[in-house]
Parts: C-alpha cells; sequence; structure tokens
C-alpha cells in the first residue's frame, strides 16, 4: 500500500509538473501559462512563430518559473487583427505591445523577466521601457536591441525604407510556391540546412514550418515594415534594469563577427547595465541548438552571477580569452 501511495504522488507530481493553462485575451490569441516557480518570466518568440517555440524550455523549468508565453495577433494561424496598413505610425506593433501589457494587468504581474528570441527581443526592448513598474530584467536571445546601425536616420528615409518591404515582398510571397521557398529558408537558415536527421531535429523543422506557413502573410509584411519606423534605441535607453543580450554567431570569422556587433552596442550607446553574452557555433534557435546551455545563462543571469562566451570545446573560439565550454554548467 506505501508503494501504491508513493507512485500515486510520483504520478500526480508529473502532472502538476507538465500541466499548463491556455487562455485567450482580447489582443493575444494565445497565452500558455506553466511553471510552479517563483520567478515570472514573460516569453515572447520570434516573428510568425507561436508560442510553442518556447514549449521544450518552459517543460524544462517548471519548477524554476512562473511562465507566460505569447502568440502574436496574426502569427501561426491565429486572427488576424483588422488594423490600418502601410501607414507612417506603427499600430500593427502597438496592438502587439498592448496586448502583452495587458496581460501583465489581466494578471497582476511584478517583477517580470520578459524574454524575447529574434524579432521578439524587440518587443520584450520595448515593453520593458514602458512597463518599468513591473519588469524586473530584460533578456535578448540573439535578436536586434538597438536600431541606430540599421536604421536610416530621417523619418522620411525610414518610411521610404519600410515601403520597400511592402513593394519587394507582397506581391512575390503572395505565390504560394515562394512562400514556401521563403519559409523553407528561414528554417534552414535558423537550425541548418546539414544538420543530421533525427527526431529531435525533424520535430523541431516541423513545428517552425509549420507555424511560418500558417503565418498571415499581410499581417507579417506589416510587423516587419513597422521595425523601421520604431526608435529601438531610444527605448533601449529608457531601460534601467540589468539587460542580457546572448548572441549566437557560426560560420567564418566568428571573432570579427564578435569584434563588429560589439561595436554596433558601442556606436548606439547601450546602456551601461546591458551585458552582453557571445555563443559561437550556435545556431539561432538557441532554445534548440544549446538548451541546456541557454537554461544556465539565463538562471545565472538572474542569479547575479559572472557570465561568460561560451563555444564547444570542438571549437577554436574558446582558445583566446576566458570561456565557458560546458554545455550544462550553472
Amino acid at each position: 500500500m506505501k508503494r501504491i501511495i508513493l507512485f500515486l504522488g510520483f504520478l500526480l507530481s508529473l502532472n502538476l509538473a507538465n500541466s499548463q493553462e491556455i487562455i485567450i485575451t482580447e489582443k493575444l490569441p494565445e497565452v500558455v501559462v506553466k511553471g510552479e516557480g517563483g520567478i515570472n518570466l514573460l516569453l515572447i518568440p520570434c516573428m510568425s512563430c507561436r508560442w510553442n517555440e518556447w514549449e521544450e524550455f518552459m517543460d524544462r523549468n517548471t519548477e524554476k518559473y512562473k511562465m507566460y508565453a505569447v502568440t502574436i495577433a496574426g502569427y501561426g494561424g491565429t486572427p488576424v487583427p483588422n488594423l490600418p496598413m502601410n501607414t507612417n505610425t506603427t499600430p500593427w506593433r502597438d496592438y502587439a505591445i498592448e496586448g502583452l501589457s495587458e496581460l501583465i494587468d489581466q494578471y497582476g504581474l511584478k517583477d517580470i523577466t520578459v524574454i524575447g528570441h529574434s524579432w521578439g527581443s524587440m518587443l520584450a526592448v520595448q515593453l520593458a521601457s514602458m512597463r518599468k513598474d513591473v519588469v524586473s530584467h530584460v533578456i535578448s536571445v540573439d535578436g536586434s536591441i538597438e536600431s541606430t546601425t540599421w536604421t536610416p536616420s530621417t523619418d522620411d528615409e525610414r518610411l521610404i525604407q519600410a515601403d520597400k518591404v511592402i513593394k519587394d515582398y507582397s506581391d512575390k510571397l503572395s505565390n504560394a510556391e515562394e512562400w514556401s521557398r521563403f519559409n523553407g529558408a528561414s528554417v534552414g537558415n535558423a537550425l541548418g540546412n546539414k544538420d543530421s536527421i533525427t527526431m529531435e531535429t525533424m520535430n523541431y523543422r516541423i513545428k517552425l514550418l509549420t507555424s511560418f506557413m500558417a503565418t498571415n502573410r499581410g499581417a507579417m509584411l506589416q510587423y516587419w515594415r513597422e521595425n523601421l519606423l520604431v526608435d529601438l534605441t531610444g527605448y533601449l535607453h529608457q531601460i534601467t534594469v540589468p539587460i542580457l543580450d546572448i548572441q549566437s554567431f557560426k560560420g567564418k570569422e566568428q571573432d570579427k563577427q564578435k569584434e563588429q556587433y560589439l561595436e554596433t552596442l558601442k556606436e548606439s550607446n547601450a546602456p551601461a547595465q546591458l551585458q552582453s553574452v557571445i555563443m559561437y557555433d550556435t545556431k539561432h534557435f538557441i532554445m534548440y541548438h544549446r538548451p541546456l546551455k541557454l537554461d544556465c545563462i539565463i538562471a545565472d543571469f538572474l542569479a547575479g552571477k559572472k557570465l561568460m562566451d561560451f563555444a564547444p570545446d570542438t571549437s577554436e573560439y574558446f582558445e583566446d580569452e576566458e570561456m565557458n565550454t560546458e554545455p550544462n554548467n550553472g
């Protein structure tokens, strides 16, 4: 009888650890809540991705965090908001930020760590600058946190570049074959076209490609064009809490990639509380390629521990500086 009770208790603990709540808010079509930990994480996925980009991360960290993973309206087959298109303002970006802010208020969240991946990092920076009352940390996972170095200097020039996105891609991506090729290339670049075909990598590819293909093309282009109209550097400068900027590099001359990247932060006058961690020989979807290492970097940052760049022990890039080569220490 004692063994049966213990076994039932074990099954109950597994069920609680894997339980999740799925909700829909007015402006966020999917919010998945999971975890029993004492630290609140708001997880924002990349462009065209659904909440489940973060699914495995959430499964691994249920005991550490209370996590809220979102899908932005129009992505992954979710309903498209009825918003003005091709304007000189940012109604689509504003709608997404408003949805995230309303989620915070709906749950009464405090001391939130906002984590964005890729395009989601832009939203994380903007949200953190606008919700100083509740955001305690900001983490960018291989995303853009400044706009000084890649957008034109005047409003008129930025609008021209934004409209060029629509001109170059609207008709092209209306073709099903082109849309498929566009999204297939995005998955290949992110995970690596030469990855070994395992069940795990195949599942990642299927997950991403399904979300990409189901995304409304017009909505994606509106979000994309409005990137050029947002003064991301201005929002970055308004943040006063600790910021972690994780960047993945791969290919040739990664030491030069690092040098050039750090120069962009210097040029944008990045705030003093920003820490950058470089992950060498690492692909864009870090949560898939280096999952345990990403978990440890995030946990160490939140615990106030010293952070170092990372390279796998097969890389040439850990020889010249203090570097963490362990895949799962923390």
